[in-house]
C-alpha cells in the first residue's frame, strides 16, 4: 500500500510538472481567448429592446357588441386570438409583405428568420399579461415598429370580427325571411280553409232559402220547447251553423277575404318575425355602411384598444441592453486555460512518444 501511495503521488508530481513546463501553452491559449473574446465585444454594436405590454379588457367594453344578435367578444378569447395572430411566423411574414416600410430586416435575411430571432411575444399565465417585444440594433425606430406591429394585428383581427358578424347577419336575416314567408302561407292556407268552408255554408243557405241571417225557431218556426234541437246542430264549441248567417253576408264575407287575401297577414308570431328582422336590417345597413363602429361606440378608439388595455406601448429605451461582457470575459478565460492545459498534455505525449520511438 505505501509503494502504490508513493507512486501516485510521484505521477501527480509528474503531471504537475508537465503543466509548468507547457506554460506557454495555456497562458497562449488563455491570453488569445480573452484577446478574441475584446475583439467581438468591440465589434459588438449596442442593441435596444422595446417592449408592448397589455391586459384583457374588462368585460363591461363589450357589454353593448355582444347585445348585437350573432356577437359574442369574450375578453380572454380575444386576447388569446390576438397573442395567437402575433406569434405566427406566417402572420407576420405578411404584414412585412404588405408595410416593407415599417421593418428594418438585415441583409440575406428573411422574414422569418429576422422574427424568429429578434422578436417574443409572451403570454404569462399568471398576470395574463401579454408582451410583445423587438431586440433591435441602433438607428431604427423599434418602438414605432412593435406599435405598428401590434396596430395592424389587432386592426386585421377586428375586421375578421365583423365579417364574422356580417356572415352569421345575413344568415340570420335569410332564415327569418323564410320563416316569415312560412307563417304567412300557413295565414294564407288558414284563409283558403275559410273560404272553402263560407262556400259550402252559401250553397246551403242557397238551398235553404236563408237569405239573410236567422235564427232556428225562426226559420223552422218552431216553438221554444224546440229550440235546442236546432241550438245543438254546428260546430264544435256549439255554435249556430255558419248557413244561418244567410248567404248574402256569406258571401259578403267571402268577397272580402278574396279581395284582400295576401293583405293584413298578421298574428302574434308574425309581427315578433318581421321585429326580429327589422332589427338585422338596421345592423346589416350599418355593417354595408362602415357605421357599425359609431354604433357601437368603438369609432374613437384605435383597434389595439378595442382588443385589449393597454399597459404600456412600446418606447425608445434610454440605454442599450447591457452585453453583460464580465460574464463573456470570465467564460473565455476558463474556456482558453482548459484549451491550453489539454494542449500541454497533448504535446508533451507527442514527445514521450517520440522519445519511445528513438528509443526503439
Amino acid at each position: 500500500m505505501h509503494n502504490t501511495h508513493d507512486t501516485d503521488e510521484i505521477d501527480l508530481r509528474h503531471l504537475v510538472l508537465i503543466i509548468l513546463q507547457g506554460w506557454r501553452w495555456w497562458v497562449g491559449s488563455t491570453v488569445l481567448a480573452i484577446v478574441l473574446a475584446f475583439g467581438w465585444l468591440l465589434t459588438q454594436k449596442p442593441s435596444y429592446t422595446a417592449e408592448f405590454s397589455s391586459l384583457p379588457v374588462v368585460s363591461q367594453q363589450y357589454q353593448l357588441l355582444n347585445s348585437i344578435p350573432g356577437m359574442r367578444l369574450d375578453p380572454e378569447q380575444v386576447m388569446q386570438d390576438l397573442k395567437n395572430r402575433l406569434s405566427s411566423t406566417q402572420h407576420f411574414v405578411a404584414i412585412v409583405g404588405d408595410h416593407p416600410d415599417i421593418f428594418s430586416l438585415p441583409e440575406n435575411t428573411t422574414a422569418q428568420e429576422y422574427f424568429n430571432a429578434q422578436w417574443q411575444v409572451s403570454n404569462t399565465s399568471d398576470s395574463n399579461e401579454l408582451s410583445v417585444a423587438y431586440t433591435y440594433g441602433e438607428d431604427e425606430e423599434g418602438a414605432v415598429a412593435v406599435n405598428q406591429y401590434v396596430a395592424l394585428t389587432a386592426e386585421g383581427l377586428w375586421q375578421q370580427y365583423i365579417e364574422r358578424l356580417n356572415t352569421q347577419n345575413v344568415a340570420s336575416i335569410q332564415g327569418l325571411e323564410e320563416q316569415l314567408q312560412l307563417l304567412q302561407a300557413t295565414l294564407r292556407v288558414r284563409r283558403d280553409e275559410r273560404v272553402q268552408t263560407l262556400i259550402q255554408a252559401i250553397e246551403i243557405a242557397q238551398e235553404l232559402g236563408i237569405e239573410t241571417p236567422t235564427t232556428p225557431q225562426d226559420y223552422g218556426r218552431q216553438r221554444t220547447g224546440n229550440e235546442v234541437l236546432y241550438a245543438n246542430v254546428g260546430t264544435e264549441n256549439n255554435s249556430l251553423p255558419l248557413y244561418f248567417l244567410g248567404y248574402r253576408a256569406l258571401d259578403a264575407e267571402r268577397q272580402s277575404i278574396l279581395e284582400n287575401f295576401d293583405e293584413g297577414l298578421l298574428n302574434s308570431d308574425i309581427i315578433a318575425t318581421e321585429e326580429q328582422l327589422r332589427q338585422l336590417q338596421q345592423l346589416q345597413q350599418h355593417l354595408e355602411a362602415n357605421t357599425f363602429d359609431a354604433r357601437t361606440g368603438m369609432a374613437g378608439l384605435p383597434h389595439t384598444e378595442r382588443l385589449v388595455t393597454v399597459l404600456e406601448y412600446a418606447a425608445q429605451p434610454v440605454r442599450p441592453n447591457e452585453s453583460n461582457k464580465a460574464l463573456i470575459l470570465v467564460a473565455s478565460t476558463l474556456l482558453g486555460g482548459f484549451f491550453g492545459l489539454m494542449l500541454a498534455l497533448l504535446a508533451r505525449f507527442a514527445r514521450s512518444v517520440r522519445e519511445y520511438a528513438e528509443q526503439q
